[in-house]
């Protein structure tokens, strides 16, 4: 079984990936400071152009609804486990950031890490994340993914792995569920046949992940996203209509 967890983190690892950006700049008034931690979709998947990772789109989509600039720094390894995230948070400059993205946990499930080595890992996260930041920023964890389709892994691994990331998320909920600034969120999985292929994956997630931190940084009371405040897409488009 570890010969062949390695193997398909391997195939997972080496698949191709977009160039990552060192960083993304949109321009705009009072700018948000994000930060992606992770592996799995942080670190795209097929895409070959710069304009297709998601770090960029989370931040077109983000710019989209606050009309503000953003700026979109990224921490990523294809091979990260949540072993590596609370050092990576207790490193980074999280005070310097409005949110914080997390995705771990494909080579976790793939590698079959311990229930309780996760919990264990994931809670001294949030811990280090609790003690570091001001209420004011928000961090979201999204939830290990489905990696049955990905190349490399065979039916039975992916099914195996699979039914353990539905086990990790499920604790990840729980151990989250009592602290207001993390979050933690799933992205739908597109269909092979999708024509919009691995841009529109990211696209789609962008979207998402900007709206969950939009949703957050209300809920938390942040100034400058009382409902008002944020226009929301469907919004806009009205607005132009009655004009």
């Amino acid at each position: 079984m570890e010969e062949w967890a390695d193997s398909a983190s391997i195939a997972l690892a080496t698949h191709p990936r977009p160039p990552q950006d060192a960083g993304v700049r949109i321009d705009g008034p009072d700018p948000l400071r994000l930060l992606l931690i992770g592996s799995g979709v942080v670190a795209g998947r097929d895409p070959v152009t710069h304009e297709s990772t998601l770090a960029r789109a989370i931040a077109q989509a983000l710019h989209q609804r606050t009309g503000r600039g953003v700026e979109v720094d990224a921490t990523i390894d294809p091979v990260i486990t949540i072993a590596c995230l609370e050092p990576i948070l207790g490193r980074e400059s999280l005070s310097s950031y409005d949110g914080v993205i997390t995705c771990v946990g494909d080579i976790d499930a793939l590698r079959a890490v311990r229930p309780s080595d996760w919990r264990r890992r994931v809670a001294a996260s949030v811990a280090v994340w609790c003690r570091r930041v001001r209420e004011s920023r928000v961090m979201i964890m999204v939830g290990v993914g489905a990696t049955g389709g990905e190349p490399g892994v065979g039916a039975l691994h992916g099914w195996l792995a699979d039914g353990l990331a539905r086990q990790l998320n499920a604790i990840t909920d729980e151990l989250t569920a009592s602290v207001p600034t993390v979050r933690t969120t799933l992205l739908p999985q597109l269909a092979d046949a999708d024509p919009r292929g691995a841009s529109g994956s990211h696209e789609l997630w962008g979207a998402q992940l900007a709206a969950d931190l939009v949703d957050h940084w209300r809920a938390i009371g942040r100034p400058g996203f009382e409902p008002a405040a944020v226009t929301e897409p469907w919004q806009r488009v009205g607005l132009a209509v009655a004009g």
